[in-house]
């Protein structure tokens, strides 16, 4: 996870430290929280992929079923900050 400034770093390892305190996962997010570099933007057919295919094989069959077992449990911790 890369961050800009303090605040998004602090965020980042708050919202770690609540998932992994929820018992939400298994195991402990082992997640690195780095400083952002330099970026750059991927083609524009890569811009939202998963939002403008979300039948395509990939992302039925594995980013769906992630964003299903996350979303619950981000929404808990996002709602009681």
């Amino acid at each position: 996870m890369f961050f800009h400034n303090e605040q998004q770093q602090r965020t980042a390892h708050e919202t770690i430290d609540a998932l992994n305190k929820s018992g939400a996962f298994r195991a402990p997010i082992v997640t690195h929280v780095e400083p952002a570099a330099a970026f750059y933007p991927a083609e524009d057919y890569h811009q939202n992929y998963f939002a403008a295919h979300p039948t395509q094989s990939y992302c039925a069959a594995v980013i769906r079923p992630k964003i299903d077992n996350f979303a619950p449990s981000f929404r808990t911790i996002s709602t009681s900050n």
